[in-house]
């Protein structure tokens, strides 16, 4: 069965991981309050035609994640885990994108391909290797681990080094990266740290400090460094007025040289968001963003250079546009049963992703999640003359629309 072809070297990694940890366990009891956990999911889609791409049918991505937890003292902690995944698709498979953004912030190259075709694609890797020291105010964390800034929701320009796509359909587990964090804690959400990210080479290391300060009930967010070769500098501030969440956040980068490959489309380009959170009293909950992409092209003219360009490579960014506005209205009509849904909207080109969804809790550790995605706008721009290339006429007019669910099993 194709279940037990993935789900056995993830086990084996893991058993192995323990059994390296044990044989120290009387020495330093390393095994003392210790949890082991994970789930299983499966994410299944089907992909509809369109007149420019006709690379539909069903695709399938099936995740599996194992950790080890352990506190053996009260100022040691450490984490181990191992993800194994496996991609079927009736469309050729691309991993260019997703393996490049990975590897420009891991030193450490600690994935297996069990499988690697056209079709499919089984790959196991450690996505967590990491020790924890804390102090009565302090804190140093060492290893593969999540790091993650921002305060924002729907897209965090704070969050700089491994970002969500905004499409994400799960944004439970962030990929790990390896780095040395160190924190200094202060006050009422006082803190001081630094944080150093070791990319797959020098150039795209990433040496960052960061400071947040709670004044008033207002959140006061900083951020300094350079992220792979980039100087930056952001803020961000979050608050509450009247039941109405407000936070806000910019980053201003100098961008690489746009005469690299991939590099910058700008010499200098700064992301902002202006994110609002507010409950109804009929229990609507509505999430709503600006977000503007200096990264991004300024017209569909210049989509094709921005999915190139270094800050999407690296995953710094998903959108090829500047100016959107998101949406995420959510409802529960059910104790176990949430309505959902996902707008964003390039309001340059008039195109937007649309996608409602409905997540059902099946029992204590059982999710579903179902889902439609329909991209609305104007299509590709093409010629009579076969030499010339089709053009973009917007972000989302040309994409496929997109069903279908996905399952997670927690244990």
């Amino acid at each position: 069965m194709r279940f037990f072809h993935w789900f056995w070297p993830s086990l084996l990694l893991l058993l192995a991981g323990g059994m390296l940890i044990l044989p120290y366990d009387a020495a330093c009891g390393i095994t003392e309050n210790m949890s082991v956990g994970g789930y299983l999911k499966t994410t299944n889609e089907s992909v509809q035609p369109t007149a420019e791409n006709s690379g539909t049918g069903l695709s399938s991505r099936n995740e599996q994640r194992f950790f080890l937890k352990g506190e053996p003292s009260g100022c040691l902690e450490y984490e181990f885990a191992v993800e194994n995944e496996f991609l079927f698709s009736e469309s050729p498979l691309d991993a260019t994108r997703s393996i490049q953004s990975d590897a420009v912030n891991r030193r450490f190259d600690w994935t297996s391909t069990v499988r690697d075709e056209e079709y499919s694609r089984d790959l196991v890797s450690v996505d967590r290797m990491r020790v924890t020291w804390r102090g009565e105010d302090t804190e140093v964390k060492l290893g593969r681990q999540a790091v993650g800034f921002g305060r924002m929701a729907l897209v965090s320009p704070l969050d700089v080094v491994h970002p969500f796509s905004p499409a994400a359909l799960d944004t439970e587990t962030r990929s790990g990266v390896d780095a040395i964090r160190a924190a200094h804690y202060f006050g009422v959400g006082g803190q001081l740290g630094g944080t150093v990210v070791l990319g797959d080479e020098d150039a795209n290391n990433s040496y960052l400090l960061t400071s947040s300060y709670n004044t008033g009930g207002l959140d006061l967010l900083g951020i300094v460094g350079k992220l792979r070769s980039r100087n930056m500098m952001g803020a961000g501030l979050a608050g509450e007025i009247n039941g109405l969440g407000l936070k806000g956040e910019l980053v201003e980068y100098s961008g690489k040289k746009t005469t690299d490959t991939p590099g910058d489309l700008y010499g200098s380009f700064l992301i902002a968001g202006i994110e609002a959170w507010y409950r109804f009293d009929n229990g609507l909950e509505l999430l709503a963003e600006y977000l503007y992409n200096g990264a991004g092209a300024g017209s569909p003219d210049g989509y094709a250079a921005a999915f190139s360009s270094a800050a999407m490579q690296e995953g710094l960014m998903s959108l090829a546009g500047q100016q959107y506005l998101l949406l995420r209205p959510s409802y529960e009509i059910h104790p176990l049963v949430t309505l959902e849904g996902l707008v964003i909207w390039n309001l340059q080109d008039q195109s937007a992703l649309i996608r409602p969804e409905c997540d059902i809790s099946v029992s204590d550790n059982l999710e579903l999640k179902l889902f439609w995605c329909v991209n609305t706008g104007a299509s590709l721009h093409t010629t009579a003359n076969p030499l010339i290339p089709s053009m973009p006429r917007s972000e989302f007019g040309s994409l496929n629309d997109y069903g279908g669910f996905s399952l997670k099993y927690y244990f």
